[in-house]
């Protein structure tokens, strides 16, 4: 935030609330309230006749402020400023302070600037404190870059976050329009998953052919946790039809920023993507375990259905600790309990954040990216459980091919209850999906989960029973 809004305005926060509530107030260049009206009567924002733009009685540029308070219990929630410096009845900024969640703090703030002097908005800055403890975790910049008079996903974006609420910045995202044609041709996304300030994976995203698709994206990512990038995996798409067509597999030199490749690129690959939306359910047979990693028949006892609320990840933490201890437990409490500790909110639960609970009831568990089918086999065969994230559309309704694209994310956790081998033409995966009401010992195509799971970046979290 700039230092005038902490200072100016946080700082008064109190005092500001108990005299102005719900009433705008007009200043002038150097600071000074001025009246409404000649008559002297306030600005009330219930004044139909009071219009702050039309110039009268004000020849000087002003500052148009309003303090409100929108749930009624008398403290000022939200504070709106607009700028007009050259007092031509355009703002060059507006600037909004909220607190959301009522607890007399402003945790988020919202600048709006016209940076050319074109009398349009273009560029909007975020910073936010999501978890509420007065420190801003969040910042984003976005700059309307195809001049369309609205912040949309094809603006340039750069945003930090600090997901897990560890004071240190643990993923940040940049995206550009490099050549001013209306669409975003680059891409940064990167993560520190340890937070120890070092980023552990980076993902670039480009358009190779000048088309308008990001056909392009390099995974770079700390293979061996030395705190170097150390492996590439670039993924082409070459017909642009947004569906990976062939990976080259690299050595990663950082010191350089050169790669060695592993294998030949092939003179063209065409791999096209197959769904299963009908997904049915794990039934044990008469051979069973035989081919089967993990227990399956015995994890999908502790399903439940999330029914229309979205604490997919505390479900899936909430599977594996019930059948570990043999507790019942209360969703709603254990919500509350990630609720309060700031391991979930509004938006979900993030990804580094996917095993607080896990660790609050004592279960051994270990996160990990980058992992494949057969980190997952050994932990089930091991007598462990497995949580994993994953793209739902892809999954759910055969939605797939965004690996190209920077917004493509995980959202949705799932515990892997097994591995169904006894078709060997067509491996399944089995889950535990809370978010499914058909989700008890859900089966998946090895070759669809693979793909909805790429969109985590393979994370992976091994849980064992206690020794």
């Amino acid at each position: 935030m700039e230092d005038f809004i902490l200072n100016e305005i946080m700082d008064t926060q109190d005092e500001a609330s108990n005299a102005i509530t719900d009433n705008e107030i007009l200043y002038d260049d150097e600071g000074n309230s001025q009246p409404a009206h000649e008559d002297g009567m306030p600005n009330s924002i219930d004044d139909p006749e009071y219009d702050p733009y039309m110039g009268e009685p004000y020849e000087e540029p002003f500052i148009h402020q309003e303090m409100l308070d929108r749930n009624g219990d008398g403290q000022t929630d939200m504070i709106i400023m607009e700028d007009d410096s050259d007092g031509d009845g355009i703002n060059e900024t507006e600037i909004v302070l909220a607190d959301n969640n009522y607890d007399g703090v402003f945790e988020s703030s919202v600048i709006d600037t016209d940076e050319d002097g074109n009398g349009f908005i273009d560029t909007r800055k975020r910073e936010l404190d999501t978890d509420g403890d007065g420190v801003v975790d969040y910042k984003e910049t976005v700059i309307d870059t195809n001049h369309n008079g609205v912040f949309d996903e094809n603006d340039s974006v750069e945003y930090t976050h600090d997901s897990n609420h560890f004071g240190s910045i643990d993923s940040y995202k940049i995206q550009i329009d490099t050549d001013g044609d209306g669409i975003i041709d680059y891409a940064e996304l990167g993560r520190d998953y340890n937070n120890d300030g070092v980023f552990d994976s980076l993902k670039i995203y480009e358009d190779t052919t000048g088309n308008g698709k990001l056909d392009t994206m390099t995974e770079l990512y700390d293979s061996t946790g030395d705190g170097k990038l150390d492996t590439a995996e670039i993924h082409y798409d070459y017909d642009g039809d947004g569906v990976e067509d062939w990976t080259q597999f690299c050595i990663y030199n950082p010191d350089s920023g050169s790669v060695t490749p592993l294998n030949d690129t092939p003179e063209y690959a065409n791999i096209a993507a197959t769904y299963s939306w009908e997904l049915p359910q794990y039934q044990p047979n008469e051979n069973y375990p035989e081919g089967i990693s993990g227990d399956p028949a015995t994890s999908m006892e502790y399903w439940e259905p999330q029914g229309e609320s979205g604490p997919c990840a505390l479900y899936s933490q909430m599977f594996i600790i019930e059948e570990f201890t043999g507790q019942d437990i209360d969703i709603n409490e254990f919500t509350a309990m990630a609720e309060e500790n700031g391991w979930y909110g509004p938006g979900g639960t993030t990804p580094l954040n996917m095993s607080k609970m896990l660790d609050a009831y004592g279960i051994e568990n270990e996160m990990s990216f980058h992992n494949d089918i057969n980190d997952i086999e050994e932990c089930l065969e091991e007598g462990g459980k497995v949580i994993v994230a994953i793209d739902a559309d892809e999954i759910w309704h055969g939605e797939g091919g965004d690996l190209f694209s920077p917004n493509a994310t995980a959202n949705h956790a799932v515990e892997v209850i097994g591995i169904d081998y006894t078709n060997p033409e067509k491996p399944m995966v089995i889950l535990n999906d809370s978010g499914s009401p058909n989700g008890r010992g859900e089966m998946i195509p090895l070759d669809d989960f693979l793909d909805a799971w790429k969109d985590s970046e393979c994370q992976m979290i091994k849980c064992y029973p206690n020794k």
